[in-house]
């Protein structure tokens, strides 16, 4: 279980990697969760060593394949949370960010599954032109997380019985070479 100053640390850091080439500066990790360097180094080095990061001193960080399988399941919580905060308990979009900030550092992944359940299985969050998601866990729904994740050496938890089940889903613009649910290339 990671800490919630290492989940932040985590998802920072995936998203700082999206518009690199996939190693990301401290510094920029410094100013986008405003810490010291210093002490972004230090978790860096923390992060290393759970095997989360690949970190080299002057060159920046980058995360490991398990590093970014948390991120995402990090990034998943806090979009389906997004999503449920707009569409069941209206709140605006300029409000239901922070809070989600919070809700994502839920551990329960029963609580996050009944959760995408609740929403019956969401493939875009509720602002989909800004957040288009594979969430689900239905059968046909994950064929891009599969095959994105098979490219670059990760696999699907199959701890449901063999049925595919991603713990993790991420937006469209990852997979540009993929099909879209239900489309074929």
């Amino acid at each position: 279980m990671q800490t919630l100053s290492t989940e932040d640390y985590l998802k920072a850091i995936y998203h700082a990697s999206q518009s690199t080439s996939g190693t990301v500066a401290t510094t920029s990790i410094a100013n986008k969760i405003g810490a010291k360097p210093s002490s972004v180094t230090d978790m860096f080095k923390k992060l290393s060593e759970q095997k989360l990061v690949k970190y080299e001193k002057y060159q920046g960080v980058s995360l490991t394949k398990e590093g970014v399988k948390t991120a995402l399941r990090i990034v998943r919580k806090h979009r389906l949370w997004e999503s449920f905060l707009v569409s069941h308990l209206n709140f605006n979009w300029d409000e239901v960010h922070q809070v989600a900030e919070q809700l994502e550092h839920i551990q329960s992944e029963k609580l996050t599954n009944e959760l995408e359940r609740f929403l019956d299985y969401p493939t875009h969050d509720a602002q989909a032109l800004r957040h288009p998601l594979l969430f689900s866990h239905r059968a046909g729904r994950s064929h891009c997380i599969t095959r994105w994740l098979r490219i670059r050496g990760l696999s699907l938890d199959r701890a449901d019985g063999g049925r595919a089940r991603s713990e993790f889903r991420e937006t469209h613009d990852h997979f540009p070479n993929s099909a879209q649910p239900g489309e074929t290339r």
